[in-house]
């Protein structure tokens, strides 16, 4: 057979996405050389760095000596919050309580009307109801000179009482409510929080108000924000899986016990200890998810794919995929290319999606097919992708409330589309579906895939094996209506289309991928059969991540591995390893 007739071999690929590429766009920042000085000025986001290294000018890749473009690790501009960003978000309190502060005040309102003061005197119950709308403008007054974050107690009720103390119905029943009569319950039962000792308790005129009110809210988002504040977890997904195993104490650090669950929790009487903490830690969880959602829609920068100013798609490593799916000479390779890649990004945000969708948009509707979600997404199929869409959450805090609450209903509703680890495997809620159980027990049997083939009836292969279960998830997601059961199925379903997708790959490439056991696991990693090349990043050469990758490896004598990138993934796929089908 002539050269010209043998066809090339096309290897299947898949790519692994971590969160450190997620975070980690290696951006070709503009720098300006100073020939006078020989220095190179970085500009990085906001930040002006400087290098005072001659030499760097020869490895640029603009030879132009007036401008400049080089990629380094620590020019990154993060599209995204890192692990710990995120987690330090999540922490604070006063951001997470600038989002959900009606519904703080909604609850400090509902909780003092109950007080018996309060509710025998209707002056008083129409000066707290007035006091909370004050609490309520006062904190969307961006244009005050002090805002509620920066009042102390005494500050907070003096304002009020110059409010109202020219309204002579008032004057009587104002001095009475102002006092300690009516809150010196509430503050002194949060003072000890505040303060070291009972003699500083003379202090509380001067405690901030609104740490106050916060310590006494049972908000969920609170709540668990004060849970990421004491536990230091590594991730927020690692804080809401040990919630959901209970593999922590959430109460106690919460200043929490059954009583008080049966106080913030709707219709507790009639429930279990053990149902009322189900249902908590299920809240904690939910609000977790919508933290996280928050947070990263909040950090979309536009500006990362829609900057006129520079080429843009330089500055993002997701241009290798591009490259890759559209080597192919005519639409039928390229198509082709697209069934022999497969994506498993193991992240939340919208910004692989965001990039397919619109640098790719002729083959989109084949890509998406090939993009694999493990935990969920927080792009839905149907979201709009055009310029004012990505980026939309991402404004500052003024809003008005009805604008608020839209903002608010559909950052929780992209978070209820997303799992942590333990709630994958989890069939706590028995619900009664016949599809879903089905795709459930399916879900079981692939729990080890060396058990699953050999329990299996007949001689079939494994691929042949995965192939008819994904037919009957497929049946079971498409005939069924509702659509949350229908999400349910499909994370069996990609569960699924990874495993197949992996065992059938040629060439694996991780990208930012820490090799975390309960993702290795999910994988199935250490059960890979088939010849197959590895490649992965391990910026700065963590020692930590090779002992890993050494373990899972080990006895897999099929696998030929690459010698690992220690560098970011933009820079690893220049100068250390490429994407080809070949």
């Amino acid at each position: 057979m002539s050269e010209e007739n043998k066809k090339k071999e096309i290897k299947k690929i898949v790519i692994v996405v971590g969160a450190g590429a997620s975070s980690d766009f290696a951006l070709l920042n503009e720098i300006q050389f100073d020939q006078n000085y020989g220095k190179i000025k970085y500009e990085i986001s906001d930040n002006l760095k400087y290098k005072t290294h001659h030499e760097q000018a020869g490895n640029l890749y603009n030879p132009d000596p007036r401008r400049y473009f080089l990629t380094e690790k620590k020019g990154n501009n993060y599209a995204f919050p890192s692990g710990q960003a995120l987690i330090n978000m999540v922490g604070n309190e006063n951001k997470v309580a600038s989002f959900f502060w009606k519904e703080i005040v909604e609850e400090f309102r509902k909780s003092n009307l109950e007080k018996e003061q309060i509710r025998n005197d209707a002056t008083i119950s129409q000066l707290h109801e007035k006091f909370c709308d004050f609490l309520l403008k006062h904190h969307e007054a961006q244009t005050s000179k002090q805002k509620l974050t920066e009042l102390t107690y005494s500050q907070v009720l003096s304002s009020f009482s110059f409010v109202y103390k020219k309204e002579q119905a008032y004057n009587t029943a104002l001095n009475s409510f102002c006092s300690d009569k009516i809150f010196y319950e509430f503050i002194e039962s949060n003072l000890n929080h505040l303060y070291l000792n009972s003699s500083q308790n003379s202090n509380q005129a001067n405690s901030p108000f609104y740490k106050i009110i916060l310590h006494n809210c049972s908000s969920p988002y609170i709540l668990i924000s004060k849970l990421v504040r004491y536990y230091q977890p590594f991730s927020i997904d690692e804080l809401l899986d040990s919630i959901k195993k209970d593999k922590i104490e959430c109460l106690a650090p919460l200043n929490l016990d059954s009583n008080k669950l049966k106080k913030i929790l709707p219709n507790a009487e009639e429930k279990q200890e053990k149902d009322l903490k189900n249902e908590f830690r299920k809240d904690l969880i939910n609000a977790g998810k919508t933290l996280i959602a928050l947070f990263l829609l909040r950090s979309e920068k536009i500006e990362l794919f829609e900057n006129d100013s520079y080429d843009v798609d330089s500055k993002i490593w997701y241009r290798h995929i591009r490259n890759l799916i559209i080597s192919g000479k005519d639409d039928k390779e390229i198509l082709g290319n697209i069934e022999n890649l497969t994506i498993i990004s193991f992240n939340y945000d919208r910004s692989l999606d965001y990039y397919l969708r619109t640098r790719l948009s002729k083959f989109y509707p084949n890509i998406k097919e090939r993009v694999i979600y493990p935990y969920g997404k927080l792009a839905e199929d149907e979201w709009d992708y055009k310029k004012d869409v990505y980026g939309q959450y991402n404004k500052d805090d003024a809003y008005s409330d009805k604008d608020l609450k839209d903002y608010l209903n559909d950052i929780k509703k992209f978070g209820s589309a997303l799992r942590v680890i333990g709630e994958l495997d989890d069939e706590s809620d028995k619900i009664d579906n016949k599809n879903l159980q089905e795709a459930r027990k399916l879900q079981k049997d692939i729990q080890n895939l060396e058990e699953y083939k050999a329990t299996a009836s007949g001689n079939n292969d494994l691929k042949t094996l995965l192939e008819s279960d994904i037919k009957t998830l497929k049946e079971l997601k498409n005939s069924e209506a509702n659509q949350e059961i229908k999400k349910e199925i499909n994370f069996v379903l990609e569960k699924y289309e990874a495993l197949m997708a992996l065992n059938c790959a040629h060439k694996i490439y991780f990208f930012g991928f820490a090799f975390h056991k309960q993702n290795c696991d999910l994988l199935q990693l250490d059960k890979l059969k088939n010849s197959k090349e590895i490649f992965y990043t391990n910026y700065d050469d963590s020692e930590g991540i090779k002992r890993v990758v050494t373990k899972i490896f080990k006895e897999n004598h099929q696998i030929n591995f690459h010698p690992s990138s220690k560098k970011g993934v933009y820079d690893a796929l220049i100068h250390d390893f490429r994407l080809d089908f070949e």
